[in-house]
């Protein structure tokens, strides 16, 4: 998170290129200048076990969480991790990853009453639980740090992920343009999957599965679909970093290196990833317009005035479900049946039995779903001003246009045909209509 320094004591002042490694005067300064300290005055490094690692027998690291506030005077932290950890070999990236971004535990979940610190701090202080004083949280001073390094890479034209837990989400989900998390259970609770569904907006989100460190097998091809059709549901891209296997020197059992596992779920990607990557590129939406009998889970993405309309479906609490699904087209941005041209099942790759009914205009189609199983349901249009459905703006679909162009005293009704001209959907076609025939066209 920007927030702690690992010690290294293998060739800490050798000066060649290597990650994460600044010389060891730099490094004790930042740690002098940039650590918070407790109501008593005392550094945090007993404020966790997470700052002590016994990464082989008998070989310690020890962590040293850092305010890296860029205001606090030098030497300090922001410094020594934008140049040692940011901007090294940036130019050989499109962006760059920062891990455990969390406001819990021993990286986030501490108080800073250092008074020089508190006087620097650009963002509210809070007050604090250990003695009602003003204080300065983990993700405060986390804050001060992820802010100008988002400026600074997108200035850049590059991107910046974040390993970021539902905890922390609140305070650091604007940074993101990448969000996810390491998740440790096979489904996402829905609370934590809905609020960073929520936060990231249409933002990407990618979830790391790190589980079964404890389990001398790895997950069975069901254990795997499930995860993946939890991530299905949220329109969040799967990865995974482990599925079984036991740790090895603290370290997990990693799943791509076990080919006998992942060509076997191979399928499973194979079938999910291009609808979630469909669900993503249609962008995530808070209002579903969407309604279903008996009660499901539903999830919308996409809006007609953009492109097709996808909703995610299944049973409450992952159970079975047979219902009667109704999409209010006109929420949705549709405002003309004619136009609805294609409705289809994206897990099937079937089209989709649906009846049209209005006032509202409203799509109504059954859906059956076994426990656990997510529907994927996409309802397409027609695209502006293409009268002859051949994907192209050509002079035939102009002749058409002409006729439907009576300018804004000339209203027609949603069931009239010239609705596929009005792109601006104020019922009439006029020269704003036409203005965007212009910025459309596909003839030579």
């Amino acid at each position: 998170t920007g927030s702690w320094l690992a010690a290294q004591d293998a060739n800490w002042d050798d000066a060649g290129p290597a990650w994460l490694r600044a010389p060891r005067d730099d490094a004790a300064e930042a740690v002098l200048a940039a650590s918070p300290l407790n109501v008593a005055g005392r550094y945090l490094i007993d404020a966790s076990m997470y700052f002590w690692h016994e990464w082989n027998p008998g070989e310690w690291n020890q962590a040293w969480p850092l305010n890296p506030d860029p205001d606090l005077a030098a030497p300090g932290a922001f410094d020594l991790y934008r140049q040692h950890w940011i901007l090294d070999r940036i130019e050989e990236t499109d962006g760059i990853y920062i891990d455990s971004v969390n406001a819990t535990g021993g990286v986030g979940g501490w108080e800073n009453h250092r008074p020089e610190h508190l006087s620097a701090a650009d963002y509210p202080l809070t007050w604090s639980i250990a003695n009602g004083a003003a204080v300065q949280l983990g993700p405060q001073s986390h804050a001060e740090f992820l802010q100008p390094i988002a400026r600074e890479i997108r200035d850049q034209g590059r991107l910046m992920m974040l390993n970021l837990f539902p905890d922390a989400m609140r305070f650091h989900a604007h940074d993101a343009d990448i969000m996810g998390s390491e998740i440790f259970e096979l489904i996402e609770p829905d609370v934590d999957s809905r609020l960073r569904r929520t936060l990231a907006r249409r933002r990407i989100v990618s979830n790391l599965l790190q589980w079964g460190w404890d389990s001398p097998t790895y997950a069975t091809y069901e254990q795997m679909e499930s995860f993946i059709r939890g991530q299905l549901f949220w329109g969040f891209y799967p990865a995974v970093s482990s599925a079984g296997g036991m740790l090895t020197g603290g370290i997990p059992d990693r799943y791509f290196l076990h080919p006998e596992v992942y060509e076997r779920d191979r399928p499973l990607f194979q079938l999910y990833m291009p609808v979630i990557r469909e669900l993503s590129s249609a962008g995530w939406e808070p209002v579903t317009w969407a309604t279903a009998s008996p009660l499901a889970d539903i999830e919308r993405y996409g809006d007609f005035t953009r492109g097709p309309v996808l909703l995610t479906v299944r049973g409450v609490g992952h159970t079975s479900l047979a219902a009667r699904i109704t999409l209010n087209l006109e929420g949705a941005g549709l405002h003309n049946r004619l136009i609805l041209n294609d409705a289809r099942d994206l897990l099937v790759d079937q089209p989709i039995d649906f009846d049209v009914q209005t006032a509202p205009l409203r799509a109504e189609f059954s859906v059956s779903l076994d426990a656990g199983e997510v529907g994927v349901y996409r309802f397409a249009a027609a695209r502006f001003a293409d009268f002859d459905s051949d994907g192209q703006l050509t002079p035939n679909d102009q002749i058409h246009f002409n006729d439907c162009l009576a300018g804004p005293t000339f209203a027609f009704g949603p069931e009239s045909a010239c609705c596929i001209a009005d792109a601006d959907y104020d019922a009439d076609v006029d020269l704003a209509d036409a203005s965007r025939l212009q910025q459309t066209w596909s003839a030579p």
